[in-house]
Formats: structure tokens, C-alpha cells, sequence
């Protein structure tokens, strides 16, 4: 069978996706429809289902290595009803076919080896690696679960790739308003989605859960991306010079406070998502995000449930704070 190559376009960073599972390019055509692209791929992999394929022969490494995933079965041998036991925000099952009972932990971290120029992660719903020098990958994803999985793996590459490049992939919504790009980063439970939520007619949402951040000349920019959480407004690739950062703080008040350095490089640190073990890459995010704290102003934003932390910011806006 001749596989199939499509390529997204997420945070200026081009992936090509290569496959022989059809369902599965089928769902990316959809579900990430506005990120698709026709330019040269920055970086490729190639996908493949676990029940197709030998999974340590695939990926290029020792049986023994893929414990996680080859031997941790998540789905018992009873199918219930129609709907699958746990879905993710965004993702299209097929509810005619019978689904799995899923175990918890699709959410969990990956695990990560290095493995000379390849990082290696595994979960229960799928195996990779990504060779960054060389701007490959390879990814192993469970029957039934693949949507799920694939959009993992798309995460897990891109926060290598957008460091690679110069830049951050953030748990922060992100915002434009009056054509400036604001970022709220925070980990999960600090406000992102309400935020993005409470969003006027004056703002347009970039995402409420993840977006990128790169540098271009003396600038960063913020990208939107296609992953969010409960606010599916992320349907449009779009970007904006970023202005300003405010670190979300649930409050009975709504205020903002100029963030000191260390203090904002620290919650900003909290926020990163990136699983390397490579010492260059490490060395070079801690490089990217001292110097985007020390170029972009940071505010500590106290606000409540409502859209009043909006004046605030229109405040700041018109006192020449941004």
C-alpha cells in the first residue's frame, strides 16, 4: 500500500506526516484543517498502528526497551457500547465502531530515554523518537486510540521543534487584541481556558491551552496551534508580535503588578512543556526564556471570573505599559 503525506503548519514549524493508515490521514485533513500547508517540511515522521507493524522493529530499538508500551495493555478484552471511555477536546472518534475500556492514563507524561541523537518517550497509547539534528521521527500508536495518541505525539514534537527554532511551546492562552499578541501562561488549574473564555468582541482567541512562542529579529511572536482545551475558537493560523505576558492569579481583586524577573522566569520555567534530556537543548531553552523575560514586559494579573481584568489591560494598553 503507498503511503500517504500530509504536512501542518504549526508555530512557522512545517511537519510532514507519512503514513499507510488512511483513517488516520483522513483525521488529520480534518481535525487540523486550517494548519494544513504545502511548504517544504522543516521536519518529517513516519506513523504507524501497533497492530500493523512490530513496534521495536519499526522504531529501531530493543524489545526491552519498549516495556511501557508493548507490554502494558490498555484495553481489556470486553468492547462497551459506542463511545470511547475516554476521549480527548477536539477529536473526532468513530462512534459506530465498538470502542475499548480505557485505563486512566492518558494524560501521564511520557517516559523518556535518550538514546545518542534520538530521544525516545513512550505511554501506554503510543512509542517514538525524535532525532532533532536530523529532522526525523518515527511513532508506534495503539489501535482505537490513535487520534488521541497522534495529537500527543504532535505536541511531544513540537515543543522539541520550536526550541530547535529558536522559540517555546507554552500551556498559555494566547490572545490578540488591537493587534497586539498577549500571552497567560500558567499551569493547568491558573485560569488559561476561563481567560480565553471571557474573551470580547475585541479579542481573538490564539488557543486556551498551548501556543508558540519564537523569536524573529529583536521581536517574539506568538502563534496560535490547534491544541487546545475546552475553547475550540484555535480553528485559524494566526500569529501577532507578543507584547506582553500576564501570569494568571485567581483573586477576589482585579489588578495587574509589574512581575519581578526571576519570579516571572520562574512561572514561565513551570509552563514549558519539553521532555529533552539533551544538554544542548536544554542549555539552549534556558537561553530562550531568560531572553524573552528580559525583552517582554511580565505581569502578575490578580482578576476574578468575569472580563474585567480586560480594563486593566486596556489601561496598560493606553498608558503606554505595552
Amino acid at each position: 500500500m503507498k503511503d500517504s503525506e500530509i504536512r501542518l503548519d504549526i508555530g512557522g514549524i512545517v511537519v510532514q506526516i507519512t503514513s499507510s493508515h488512511d483513517e488516520t490521514v483522513d483525521h488529520v485533513t480534518e481535525r487540523y484543517y486550517n494548519f494544513l500547508s504545502d511548504r517544504p517540511p522543516d521536519f518529517g515522521f513516519e506513523m504507524a498502528l501497533e497492530e500493523r507493524v512490530d513496534p521495536a522493529g519499526f522504531l529501531g530499538v530493543p524489545f526491552e526497551m519498549l516495556r511501557t508500551f508493548v507490554l502494558r495493555d490498555l484495553t481489556s478484552k470486553k468492547e462497551t457500547g459506542e463511545r470511547p471511555a475516554r476521549s480527548a477536546p477536539g477529536l473526532n472518534c468513530d462512534r459506530k465502531r465498538p470502542m475499548p475500556v480505557v485505563e486512566n492514563r492518558l494524560a501521564s507524561r511520557p517516559q523518556v530515554t535518550q538514546l545518542g541523537r534520538k530521544c525516545l518517550f513512550q505511554r501506554s497509547d503510543l512509542a517514538g523518537w525524535i532525532d532533532v539534528e536530523n529532522r526525523l521521527g518515527k511513532c508506534v500508536l495503539r489501535k482505537y486510540l490513535e487520534p488521541i495518541a497522534l495529537e500527543s505525539y504532535l505536541r511531544i514534537c513540537y515543543s522539541f521543534l520550536a526550541v530547535e527554532s529558536g522559540g517555546l511551546l507554552l500551556h498559555s492562552a494566547g490572545i490578540i487584541r488591537n493587534g497586539n499578541g498577549y500571552i497567560f501562561p500558567g499551569v493547568s488549574g491558573t485560569g488559561k481556558s476561563t481567560i480565553a473564555g471571557l474573551a470580547t468582541s475585541r479579542e481573538r482567541i490564539l488557543s486556551d491551552e498551548l501556543v508558540v512562542v519564537r523569536k524573529r529579529e529583536d521581536d517574539f511572536l506568538v502563534y496560535s496551534t490547534p491544541f487546545f482545551g475546552t475553547n475550540k475558537s484555535t480553528e485559524c493560523n494566526s500569529r501577532a508580535i507578543l507584547k506582553a505576558a500576564f501570569l494568571p492569579i485567581k483573586d477576589g481583586r482585579v489588578y495587574l503588578e509589574k512581575a519581578r524577573p526571576a519570579a516571572a522566569l520562574r512561572k514561565l520555567m513551570s509552563s514549558i512543556l519539553f521532555f529533552s534530556r539533551e544538554d544542548g537543548l536544554n542549555r539552549r531553552l534556558m537561553d530562550i526564556s531568560a531572553e524573552l523575560v528580559a525583552k517582554v514586559p511580565f505581569y502578575e494579573m490578580y482578576f476574578r471570573r468575569d472580563n474585567s481584568f480586560w480594563e486593566c489591560i486596556g489601561d496598560l494598553e493606553e498608558n503606554g505599559g505595552i
